[in-house]
């Protein structure tokens, strides 16, 4: 899973950007999209308790599982929102969040084996994390084009 997940964060990063890396680049940026997917998916999996979900099997099989998830659908997410076959950028964005919402779900279900009340809940918080991460990262991107609003 965790293979699939850096395949496809890959030709994220190479072919299917506003800005495809080169070189150098390709690593620090995969890399970084793997540590902020992965932060983002444990931390999400730490709330995900507090609402009472439990995850079954050892820790270390179920991290890299999360992780493994996290990295997959993130990358469906960018590689969809890029897709400017629609008719306008925010068709391709809804596309490419209705795409990664629909994976997070068959994923918990079926790798992570919970039931639907978990599924659905662990869902929920990873979407809502990985919403406001894409959010301050747009907002990053236009503070460093000098246009915050």
């Amino acid at each position: 899973m965790v293979t699939l997940g850096l395949f496809l964060v890959y030709l994220e990063v190479t072919k299917y950007s506003m800005h495809p890396a080169s070189g150098a680049s390709i690593v620090s940026s995969m890399a970084f999209k793997l540590v902020l997917a992965s932060v983002l998916m444990i931390g999400g999996a730490l709330l995900a308790t507090l609402a009472e979900v439990v995850f079954i099997g050892p820790i270390t099989r179920t991290a890299y599982k999360l992780i493994g998830i996290a990295i997959g659908c993130e990358a469906i997410y960018g590689i969809l929102s890029f897709t400017r076959d629609l008719r306008s950028a925010t068709g391709a964005a809804a596309t490419g969040t209705f795409a990664a919402v629909v994976a997070y779900f068959v994923l918990f279900k079926f790798l992570l084996r919970l039931n639907v009340r978990d599924a659905s809940i662990c869902t929920i918080i990873t979407t809502i994390l990985t919403s406001m991460a894409n959010y301050f990262a747009y907002k990053l991107e236009g503070a460093t084009q000098g246009a915050w609003f």
